[in-house]
């Protein structure tokens, strides 16, 4: 997931209790000249494997419409912040 505000980031982290659940990282990057934050939920060997963990989220946490990015991916935003 990916927000502007990096507060409301953090409410739904505890709100949903996240940290209980999985290994979660956030990251900020830029999106639409703006800081823009970006939740991470665990990591996957495979494409398939991190759909079939999308597939198992709660209800209320898929609703958040999750996507799947690689690794490099997320460390090319990082960069570009």
């Amino acid at each position: 997931m990916g927000v502007h505000n990096e507060e409301f980031l953090l409410s739904f982290i505890k709100k949903n209790q996240l940290l209980e659940q999985n290994e979660i990282a956030y990251y900020q990057s830029t999106f639409n000249s703006k800081a823009w934050y970006q939740l991470l939920y665990g990591i996957y060997h495979t494409k398939k494997e991190a759909q079939l963990a999308v597939n198992k989220l709660p209800e209320n946490i898929r609703k958040a419409k999750p996507w799947i990015r690689s690794i490099s991916t997320v460390q090319k935003a990082i960069r570009e912040k």
